[in-house]
């Protein structure tokens, strides 16, 4: 008999880390493959027998090739998928980026008017996704939302539960683990990133030095975010980190998208 296959592919963003380290390995009667045995997941397979196996990796822009390679494999895998409101996704990723030294300006990143950003107009399209889910695998996927997960856990959790069919798991805490940077810090990255000889080292994937590299960045990364507390306010402008006039216009551009995605989940969820 051929084992359930459950895999939540993301999206990024959307409190993954949380779920991959707070409440899968918390579940029973599933055997979890995390992240970092993702690529594994064929031979852990193989060699383990269980009934049922829950994958966790998160994909943003490469989801589309993932699903349809995972579905050469798997198409009966039943996939899990977690949306953010789309104003709030786009702005959590860009406050990602800035925090990592990328010295974007936020029209620079995603630009709703003339689609000239790093991230394009259709990348924010969620529905889409949900096609490519029933297009490439034989069972409709569990469709969450992260305000549910703030806002709502215990409705967020017992829908994970009834969609895995399981009813056992250890004690879970939905305490934030951990707080955003605040704007005036981020500015401050922001700004040190685009006047300052000083860099991140990018690229480093295969370098044999990548694991030092790797600290070094982060050590470098998090001097320059605590330094941007002890600045004076006035150093910096009182522009906002992302125009809120922007992420209105991103908002009202896909409402209907994210209506089709609240209407899904209603009709096809548990």
């Amino acid at each position: 008999m051929e084992p359930t296959i459950f895999w939540h592919v993301g999206l990024g963003r959307t409190a993954t880390t949380f779920m991959q380290t707070q409440i899968f390995p918390k579940l029973k009667d599933v055997y979890y493959i995390n992240k970092k045995n993702f690529k594994k997941a064929d031979e852990i397979i193989k060699q383990n027998p269980h009934n049922k196996y829950l994958l966790s990796h998160e994909f943003s822009r490469g989801l589309y090739e993932a699903l349809r390679n995972f579905a050469r494999k798997y198409p009966d895998a039943r996939i899990i998928i977690v949306f953010r409101r789309h104003d709030k996704w786009i702005a959590s990723h860009y406050r990602r980026v800035v925090k990592n030294g990328q010295p974007y300006m936020f029209k620079e990143y995603f630009d709703v008017d003339n689609d000239e950003g790093v991230w394009k107009i259709d990348d924010l399209y969620y529905y889409p996704k949900l096609e490519c889910i029933e297009k490439n695998f034989n069972h409709k996927p569990l469709v969450l939302f992260h305000h549910d997960l703030k806002e709502r856990p215990e409705y967020f959790l017992n829908q994970i539960l009834k969609y895995l069919d399981i009813n056992y798991y250890d004690p879970i805490s939905f305490r934030p683990r951990h707080t955003s940077y605040k704007d005036k810090e981020l500015k401050f990255r922001r700004w040190f990133s685009r006047h300052t000889f000083l860099k991140e080292r990018k690229n480093i994937s295969g370098h044999p030095h990548r694991d030092r590299i790797r600290f070094l960045n982060k050590t470098y990364r998090y001097f320059v975010l605590y330094l941007a507390r002890l600045i004076p306010d006035a150093w910096l402008d009182d522009k906002p980190l992302i125009p809120q006039e922007e992420l209105d216009k991103i908002k009202t551009m896909y409402k209907d998208d994210w209506e089709r995605c609240q209407q899904y989940a209603r009709g096809n969820n548990p």
